[in-house]
């Protein structure tokens, strides 16, 4: 990162000078407040972003689902590790979740399956019901398996366009 600050300052381009060490995202879907925070000394862009795409995907697509979610904000920690899935809720701190930086073409099935194991259980563990009703409520999302295609695929089914007017 300080090669990317110092190159930034040398061209007097003060745009990108925001970047802070301790990064998050907040927004607000389905009535629940959801933040995503990790050091982006450690979690490198991509990853963080592609994590919180698919987890408003994911949310989007519960929306005609009558599911109620606790009533607090939900505070998932992103970390790098060779262990990758989710790491359970750990009190004052919020949902652990380890993801991989290493990632190739071959092991993408692996990968997204991750991905979505972690936000399954993220999801399940937030909502006001039994794991099993969720399970069952969730199905539907699940039927035409389009969760387990690239982002891209997703936002084009889940919307119906490539562009939000």
């Amino acid at each position: 990162h300080k090669i990317f600050i110092d190159n930034i300052k040398q061209k007097e381009d003060r745009t990108h000078l925001d970047i802070k060490k301790d990064r998050s995202y907040s927004w607000k879907q389905l009535g629940v407040n959801w933040t995503v925070k990790w050091d982006n000394e450690v979690v490198p862009p991509q990853i963080s972003d592609e994590f919180i795409s698919y987890i408003q995907i994911i949310l989007f697509s519960l929306r005609d689902i009558d599911i109620s979610f606790i009533e607090d904000d939900i505070i998932i920690n992103l970390s790098i590790s060779e262990d990758v899935g989710y790491g359970g809720l750990r009190y004052g701190y919020g949902h652990a979740v380890y993801l991989s930086e290493n990632e190739s073409y071959s092991s993408y099935g692996n990968h997204i399956s991750n991905i979505f194991g972690t936000l399954y259980a993220i999801i399940s563990n937030s909502a006001i019901v039994s794991e099993e009703q969720f399970h069952e409520e969730i199905k539907p999302i699940f039927r035409y398996n389009y969760l387990s295609n690239s982002y891209q695929y997703m936002w084009i089914k889940t919307f119906g366009s490539e562009r939000i007017d």
